[in-house]
């Protein structure tokens, strides 16, 4: 007989739905005093508009930013290092990624690694199915940096759930499957 347990569900702390929950953001990163935030998405969301209706609203709430668009399908270790390299070159203290689980994912290992660059891939990924039996503590999140989430399609989920996954293509195309509850966006 299967031992039917109780399901423990963990949501980020805000979520906000609608066509209009963009115009809430200046309101959350005011609140954090962020002087630079970096958005982090795709070529094809700043070809089609996408990004720039975020873009455009913090522009008109005065908020400074800078866009790294290198993100691809199924991001790499190169990618979230690289977007790490940008968001320190241009001094950001928080984060908002625009798009699919890809933008999101690749946002959220390079928010894990600004915040404890001490960390590795490997350290991280993860060893149980169960993120509740884990050998390894993943380190605290949102010390430095707050991310937020923006989705642009329905699909992974990654703007509510605490999983990332990460592709080391230069090792044999590992995938690091990197989970915890301190991966969930704020």
């Amino acid at each position: 007989m299967r031992n039917e347990g109780i399901v423990e569900l963990y949501a980020p702390r805000r979520t906000l739905i609608g066509r209009d929950g963009i115009t809430k953001i200046p309101h959350f990163l005011q609140r954090l005093s962020s002087k630079c935030v970096l958005v982090v998405t795709d070529k094809g969301l700043i070809k089609v508009g996408t990004a720039g209706k975020v873009t455009a609203v913090l522009d008109n709430a005065n908020i400074q930013y800078v866009v790294y668009d290198g993100v691809e399908p199924n991001p790499t270790t190169r990618i979230v290092y690289d977007a790490l390299h940008f968001y320190q070159e241009h001094q950001c203290d928080a984060i908002i990624a625009i798009g699919g689980g890809s933008a999101i994912d690749a946002a959220k290992g390079m928010w894990l690694f600004y915040e404890h660059p001490d960390t590795s891939f490997d350290g991280l990924r993860q060893r149980f199915l169960d993120i509740r039996k884990r050998a390894f503590k993943f380190p605290k999140l949102g010390q430095k940096a707050k991310l937020v989430a923006i989705p642009t399609t329905s699909g992974t989920g990654s703007e509510v759930t605490s999983f990332s996954v990460i592709t080391d293509k230069q090792n044999g195309n590992i995938k690091y499957p990197l989970a915890d509850y301190r991966l969930t966006p704020d």
